[in-house]
């Protein structure tokens, strides 16, 4: 056995060494350890055996050594990747979305060979990386691994990236015609909408451009937070429920998304500032604003001759939108290539007007749903494309999808936490874009 080094007591000093441990156990360590001040301090830490120590010293010589060498038949290889990426990209993996590594196929290479195969095999997993080791046990294992960046920081960046491919997968109604603007901060912001004399005029000979006259809409809005928080018990933990690793991001997109539509929808329901009016030109009430293809017909036309101080604003109808209960109605409107006769009149037109027209049906269930204040199931909407601004639907800084952060629990609570959270907002655009018919 070799001798004590001199500088072992300077050297250790700073260990938390336990007072029953002798001269002789340390330098036992130490030798063991090869030297190595830190493995030293991990051996006493942990109460490593000498033999423990000396195995776990050979694979860390036996890993290096490895890494040192060449890659035979590669120009390049791969980056290591960091613990934290890794355990994402193995949580992933173990989520069932392997394909959204597709960008990252040397990431994906090296998670794959961590052979994770349960929530268990992922905390042992974040100990290996970051650690060193691995302790013997489940709770010690899951008890280490908590105490780790890797396994909460990776498991969040995991649960983002599956959320982000469950939000953007979605197509909720209301992100076909909105304006999407993005805000800076939670204070009120005005967007603009511009009106005024800019029609082009003839230049005369030897005369000077005339000067258009710019008029402004205000269209104010802000944001505000919507989140959750959730959580992996140490219950869940145990049991190796991997299966959460897949269902809680998912749910989590499909909450962000009915959050929004909620928000947007209970506004346009609510009217706002007599929003639909007659005041306005884009309100169609009565027996008549049923929809039908003569309904329909009086709002495209009332839609297009929409005008300002300058004449026509050239607006194109983009989407019919209609509750659950008119979403037939609207497809034979829409889709139908003829169109019946009563015998009124005789070598009248058989085709359908809207065949073939560029406009899309989108069918929202909280235009009709009881739990949303002025909901109706007779009522439908024609609306233009978002560049004419109907709608306006914003997130701080364009940031529509939601963001997952590792949170501490509470001290009475045992496991891991995350908050979900997104910052969104809605406002009135400009009605001269957006009509409603009441149907009755």
């Amino acid at each position: 056995m070799t001798d004590v080094p001199t500088d072992l007591t300077s050297r250790s000093a700073e260990l938390p060494v336990d007072a029953t441990l002798t001269r002789q156990q340390v330098a036992e360590l130490l030798e063991a350890a090869g030297g190595d001040g830190e493995l030293l301090r991990l051996a006493v830490e942990e109460g490593l055996s000498a033999s423990a120590v000396r195995r776990l010293a050979e694979s860390r010589a036996l890993e290096a050594h490895r890494a040192s060498r060449p890659v035979i038949g590669a120009c390049r290889a791969a980056p290591q990747a960091g613990p934290q990426e890794l355990v994402a990209a193995a949580a992933i993996m173990l989520a069932g979305r392997e394909d959204l590594l597709k960008d990252t196929p040397g990431v994906a290479e090296q998670a794959r060979a961590l052979r994770v195969r349960s929530l268990h095999d992922l905390a042992a997993a974040a100990c290996q990386l970051e650690l060193g080791y691995v302790p013997t046990g489940r709770g010690e294992i899951l008890r280490a691994a908590g105490s780790t960046r890797s396994l909460p920081f990776g498991l969040g960046s995991a649960m983002e990236k599956i959320v982000l491919s469950v939000y953007e997968a979605s197509r909720p109604t209301w992100r076909s015609f909105c304006k999407a603007l993005p805000a800076s901060d939670f204070r009120e912001h005005v967007g603009l909408s511009l009106d005024g004399a800019f029609t082009f005029a003839p230049l005369a000979p030897g005369g000077s451009l005339e000067h258009g006259v710019i008029g402004e809409r205000a269209l104010t809005y802000k944001i505000s937070t919507f989140g959750k928080i959730v959580e992996l018990s140490r219950e869940d933990l145990i049991n190796d429920d991997a299966g959460l690793l897949a269902t809680i991001p998912e749910q989590l997109g499909r909450s962000a998304i009915r959050s929004q539509s909620d928000t947007v929808f209970r506004l346009i329901l609510s009217n706002p500032g007599s929003f639909f009016s007659t005041a306005n030109n884009n309100l169609l009430t009565g027996a008549e604003s049923a929809l039908s293809v003569t309904s329909l017909a009086a709002a495209l036309a009332t839609l297009r001759q929409m005008s300002d101080a300058d004449g026509p604003l050239d607006i194109v109808p983009r989407f019919l939108l209609v509750p659950p209960e008119l979403e037939s109605t609207g497809r034979q409107i829409l889709n139908s290539t003829l169109l019946a006769r009563d015998g009124l009149s005789d070598q009248q037109p058989q085709g359908n007007p809207f065949a073939g027209v560029n406009l899309e049906l989108l069918v929202e269930p909280r235009l009709s749903s009881d739990a949303f204040p002025g909901s109706s199931k007779t009522s439908w909407y024609l609306i233009a494309g978002p560049n004419d601004v109907p709608w306006i639907a914003s997130a701080l800084n364009g940031q529509f999808s939601p963001t997952i952060e590792q949170t501490d629990l509470p001290a009475d609570q045992l496991g891991l936490g995350w908050r979900a959270y997104c910052d969104f907002g809605t406002a009135v655009g400009d009605p001269r874009s957006f009509i409603r018919a009441t149907g009755v």
